[in-house]
């Protein structure tokens, strides 16, 4: 049995900052993520980031595919509660083993736990694993435009809906 989990990124958890450390430098990436985590951190007291969270229009998250308490693949969520729509960016990382898993997570959490109506992704034209793992999911390539692919999904429950009226 998989281990395997989704978990949203907590600036006030050490474990959370230490294992999107360890990710970056095991990807030979800018410690952008656990840097960002810290500042949130160091910035803002628990209370008012939580609340933010929960009130805010707009609100990004930093979501991650675990594995026996390692990141294996992370992905940034913004989302826009108003129009119930966010958007997912992926990080880049030596090999992607775990995108499939992250974005049938992510995609799940956006439109079970959040609520959102529809879900927007752009990638590189070159990603082509990541496209192959889009249209897998149930994503509609919407065209490419100055070397980036956009993808989007609606809730498959709005649409029956509208399909109903």
């Amino acid at each position: 049995m998989s281990s395997k989990k989704i978990t949203i990124a907590n600036p006030y958890d050490e474990n959370d900052i230490m294992k999107m450390k360890e990710f970056e430098e095991n990807n030979k990436l800018e410690p952008y993520v656990s840097n960002y985590l810290i500042e949130e951190r160091n910035n803002k007291k628990k209370e008012l980031y939580d609340q933010e969270l929960r009130n805010a229009n707009e609100t990004d998250q930093i979501v991650y595919v675990e594995n026996k308490n390692k990141v294996m693949d992370y992905c940034y969520l913004h989302i826009e509660k108003d129009i119930k729509s966010c958007y997912i960016s992926f990080c880049p990382t030596i090999e992607p083993n775990e995108r499939l898993k992250l974005l049938e997570m992510t995609t799940d959490y956006a439109f079970s736990i959040l609520g959102m109506e529809e879900i927007f992704i752009q990638i590189s034209v070159k990603d082509k694993k990541t496209m192959e793992h889009l249209i897998v999911c149930g994503y509609e390539n919407l065209g490419e435009e100055n070397g980036e692919m956009s993808f989007m999904r609606e809730n498959e429950i709005r649409k029956e809906t509208e399909l109903k009226m």
